[in-house]
Parts: structure tokens; sequence; C-alpha cells
């Protein structure tokens, strides 16, 4: 290209030249021909002037000599010379016109010339503009080249930008496979910018860079969620591993009462951390919520077993205290449930016995967890009903200020043999004994 400028340039420099050359060969034809005009006019109309006297003298002497009869001698000569005057005049006249015809001559070369430099001028300004008009048209495909030069680095620079952003990226997680059909459509792309085909980069690489730019947006998208729901079910996690630790699971099971809802509920924890491992973090925080909810709640409901086990401790305490008052003999008391393993049932009922100072009258409750209690006297024979009425108050007065004991309804149990008589103090709709722990 710059080669091609530069011959350009040297032609339309050599027309110039010659442009130029033929102007002042023109000029300088001209010059001479119009000093050679005016000389040969000034000498033409100089001989038109002596030759106009000469015509004029010899006219008067034609008239002399008409006149007069004969010649005189000094006006022949007179006339001879008008004569030589004449044919000098003639002369000049003729050398004059020679002149002039050289003077036209030279003009019409000098128009030659000129009319010569003229269609050379025209021509080199045709010239000149075509030179003005490539140079321009070279110059706007140089701006152009550069404008694609530059479109190219950029897209080849934000291409190697998402690239490596892309290698950081988990993208196999979320859109399997995708990337390499995306780098595979852009390898043309590279290839077009190694061999600076800048104007292909461009027309091929917008499409697969703006799949790139998409595909980009929406792995950072997941990856995005996938990171905040990771963190935040780690956070849950080690919020309940802390809280779990502050709790004893012998304990929790003793006091709820029920090992196969503490077992489940562990066992939904134990699931939540596999599927943590699995990265189901939402299912992993569901399972974690469900399970530690339950913990929460069996960890309530043990708290308040364990407060229930104490209050009826006082209370049996209360009781027996009042027995051996009323001289009962060694009252005890057992739990009436055992658990599988052998051991007792705390959060069952609490069966207080105690043996009456004679043959008649032995006491038997069961004090459920809530305090209900269910007394049995046992040994009154038929028809000394009294004897359980005054052995009962006896043990109200016993309990005074430690149990409010209040009786509604009491009479022979259906299903005893005829010398008990069993006194529920607790009925389903109306409650036969309620007692309260007066306070310290």
């Amino acid at each position: 290209m710059a080669d091609a400028t530069s011959a350009e340039q040297t032609r339309l420099t050599k027309a110039a030249a010659e442009v130029q050359k033929a102007a002042t060969a023109g000029e300088e034809a001209a010059r001479n021909a119009s000093a050679k005009a005016q000389d040969a006019g000034n000498k033409h109309t100089q001989a038109q002037r002596e030759l106009a006297q000469c015509v004029t003298q010899c006219a008067a002497i034609a008239a002399k000599i008409r006149n007069k009869a004969h010649y005189l001698h000094a006006e022949d000569r007179e006339a001879a010379g008008v004569r030589q005057r004449a044919e000098a005049a003639l002369a000049t006249e003729k050398a004059a016109g020679q002149q002039l015809l050289q003077m036209l001559e030279l003009q019409k070369q000098a128009r030659n010339h000129f009319d010569k430099a003229t269609r050379l001028g025209a021509e080199f300004q045709k010239q000149r503009q075509q030179v003005s008009e490539l140079a321009e048209q070279r110059r706007e495909a140089a701006r152009i080249a550069e404008e694609q030069q530059r479109r190219a680095v950029e897209c080849i620079d934000e291409l190697r930008l998402l690239e490596g952003q892309l290698d950081e990226l988990n993208h196999e997680k979320f859109r399997p496979g995708e990337a390499a059909a995306i780098r595979q459509q852009l390898a043309p792309v590279r290839a077009a910018f190694e061999q600076e085909n800048f104007e292909q980069v461009i027309a091929d690489g917008q499409a697969p860079l703006a799949a790139l730019r998409d595909f980009m947006a929406d792995v950072s998208e997941c990856q995005a969620k996938w990171d905040e729901e990771r963190q935040a079910a780690i956070n849950e996690q080690e919020a309940v591993e802390t809280e779990v630790q502050g709790i004893d699971r012998d304990q929790l099971v003793q006091w709820c009462g029920d090992s196969s809802a503490v077992e489940n509920a562990w066992e939904q924890l134990n699931r939540a951390r596999r599927h943590f491992d699995q990265e189901d973090f939402v299912a992993a925080r569901r399972e974690l919520e469900e399970g530690m909810g339950r913990i929460r709640r069996l960890a309530e409901e043990a708290g308040q077993n364990r407060v229930r086990f104490q209050q009826r401790e006082e209370i049996a305490d209360a009781i027996m205290q009042a027995l051996f008052d009323q001289k009962y003999d060694n009252p005890e008391f057992y739990f009436a449930e055992q658990k599988s393993n052998g051991d007792d049932n705390q959060l069952g009922d609490l069966v207080i016995f105690a043996r009456a100072p004679g043959d008649k009258g032995d006491m038997r409750m069961q004090v459920d967890l809530d305090g209900h209690v269910n007394l049995e006297v046992q040994n009154i024979p038929e028809g000394e009903e009294g004897l359980c009425r005054q052995m009962i108050n006896g043990l109200q007065e016993g309990l005074a200020g430690e149990v409010d004991f209040q009786m509604r309804d009491w009479g022979r149990a259906e299903n005893v043999t005829d010398d008990r008589i069993r006194m529920p103090l607790d009925q389903p709709k109306d409650r036969d004994v309620t007692r309260e722990r007066e306070s310290d």
C-alpha cells in the first residue's frame, strides 16, 4: 500500500513538473511574441507613415509636372529621392510584414503552449483529485482496519478474561458439558486472531462470546445460590451442633420417656449430615430444622417431666411422712412400671404402700406424674366404711400445710374383694383430689 502511494505521488510530481515546464515555455513564447509584435508594429506604422508621405509627395510632383511644360532638373532629382524613399519604405513595410507574420506564428505557438499547459493543468488537477481520493480511501481503509484490530483485540481480551474467570467456577456442577461446547465454537476465532484476520474475529466471535457471557452469568448465579445455601446450611449445622452439645442425650431419654422419639430426632440430624455431604443443602437444612425442633420439644417435655417428677417426689415424701406419723408400718414406694431393660419407669405411676397399725385399713396410693392420686384403703370389712373415712381424715390432717387434700367422692370399688375400699380421687371430668404444694 505504501509503495503504491509513493508511485502515484512520483507520477503526480512528474506531471506537475511537465505542466510547469509547458506553462513556463508558453509564458516565454508569449513574452517574445509580444515584444516582436510590438517592434514589428512600430516599424510597420513608421513605414506606412513614410509611404504615405512619399505618395503625397509623388502626387504633388506629378501635379507640378502636369502644370509645367518642361522638366526641371532639380525637381527630377527630388522625384528620384522620393522614389528611393518610397522603395525603402516599401522594403521596410515588407520586412515589417514578415516580422508581423513571425509575430503571429509566435503568438500561435504561445497559444498552443498555453492550451497545452491548460490541458495539462486540468489533467494534473484531475490526477491530483484522483490521488487525493485514493489517499482518502486508503486512510479510511487504514482507519477501518485499525478499528477492526482494536475491536478484535477487545474481543480476544474479553474472551481471555472470561475464560480465566470460568476456570474459577465449578461450571461442570451446574451446567455440565456446556463450557467445552462454547470453547469449541471460540477456537476458530482464536485462530483468525493469530492470523490477524480481525474482520473474521469480529464477525465470528460475537455470537459465541455472547453465549459465554450468558453462560458465565448463569453459572455465577447458580454458584452464588449454591454458596449461599451451603453457608446457610453450615451456619445451621454449627448452631445445631452447638445446641446439641449442651443436651445430655441419656438424660433426655430418661426424662422425656420416649427413647424412640429421641433416636428418630438424632437420626434426622444424621440424615441432615448425609444430605450436606451430598450437597443437598436445602434438604440438609430442612432435616436440621425439623430434627432440632423435635429435640427442643423433647427437651422441653423432659424439663417439664423432671419438674413434675420432683414435685411428685415432694408430694410422696409428704404422704409417707404423714403415714409414718399416723403410725403406719414402714411406708414404702416403688414405680408401677419397668422399662424393657428392667429399670424403673420413673415417669410412670408412683405407688405408695403403708401397712395400717392394726389389721384393717392398709393404705395404697398410686400417684401419676401430674400428681393425681388414686387412693385405695384395704382390709375394711363390710359395714365398717366409717373406719375408712376416719383413716382418710387422719391422713388429711397429717397432710395439712403440705398438700391441699380434698375428696369429693368415695365408695367401694366394683372389682375388688369386699374387705377393701378403693377411694378414686381422680375422675375424668371432675377432679376429686386437688393438691397444691405450698411455697416455702
